[in-house]
């Protein structure tokens, strides 16, 4: 075996030795958070969308009120062509 350490071995044991850098990063480290926290902003294409789907809901319930007041009990409207045939 080879007593003397390889170049691998001399590099691991310069690399500990040495002392890293004293750098503070506290500075960028809140920048980058206030950055990163911004006030909600207000989505209008969201807004839109909600607002049509909610006047939507709105006309398909009308209509469902209008014809449950006309037909006297829907389940039985639907089922009554097939009662007539039966009978």
């Amino acid at each position: 075996m080879n007593a003397e350490p390889s170049q691998f071995d001399r590099l691991v044991q310069r690399a500990r030795s040495e002392q890293p850098p004293i750098a503070d990063v506290a500075a960028r480290v809140r920048a980058s958070l206030r950055r990163e926290v911004r006030p909600a902003s207000f989505d209008w294409p969201l807004l839109i969308a909600a607002a049509l789907s909610v006047s939507a809901a709105l006309l398909v319930m009308a209509a469902a009120s209008y014809q449950h007041t006309i037909v006297s009990d829907p389940i039985a409207e639907l089922f009554l062509p097939l009662t007539t045939t039966i009978q």
